[in-house]
């Protein structure tokens, strides 16, 4: 059974973990669904200062941010969603400009601005051969599951060094990043390049 809301609506978080995200900004990539939809609605309950929701689908992303905002207990956390297709650079640049814009001028924010917290969580699967495998469905896993979390990190942790509490970068692999298995190459070696 995969992570869904009803699980983390059950998930007891240590007061270490609440005041680690109490008043961050965190950006989610993946957020419509599973892991990051999850993961979404637990930190809600930290209180972060601004909470951005990404992904591909707008109206999963608007029912994860209702959820959010249903499980926030002092109402001051700003929840955002940006769509992206992480499999589209421009699509990935752009949400890196609007987190940016976003936490500026936050009006929750206690941050001097910029991201404290990315978590790159979004990414896609494949189960082929090697050989039989395309060029360019390897490819597309590189962007989507490196490139793009590779993009987004130089463009917000510039603002993380600046920043006085500094930041977090977390970035979300598999098992198959430490082991390989048949069928499992370019998706293996995708997860491999972003641990």
């Amino acid at each position: 059974m995969g992570i869904g809301s009803s699980s983390s609506s059950k998930i007891n978080l240590s007061d270490t973990t609440k005041e680690t995200y109490q008043n961050k900004s965190i950006l989610i990539t993946g957020a419509s669904r599973g892991l990051g939809k999850s993961l979404a609605i637990a930190l809600s309950k930290c209180n972060p200062s601004l909470l951005i929701l990404s992904g591909r689908d707008e109206d999963a992303l608007k029912q994860v941010q209702n959820e959010c905002i249903a499980v926030i207990s002092d109402g001051s956390t700003q929840v955002e969603i940006v769509t992206c297709d992480l499999a589209n650079k421009p699509s990935v640049e752009q949400l890196g400009d609007t987190a940016l814009q976003l936490s500026s001028t936050s009006t929750t924010s206690s941050s001097s601005g910029g991201i404290d917290i990315l978590i790159n969580n979004g990414g896609i699967s494949s189960r082929s051969s090697f050989l039989q495998t395309k060029i360019e469905v390897d490819e597309q896993l590189m962007q989507v599951n490196f490139f793009s979390g590779v993009m987004l990190s130089k463009k917000l942790i510039p603002t993380m060094i600046t920043n006085q509490n500094g930041g977090k970068l977390i970035w979300i692999s598999s098992i198959q990043g430490k082991l390989g298995t048949p069928y499992r190459t370019s998706y293996a070696a995708s997860k491999f390049a972003g641990k």
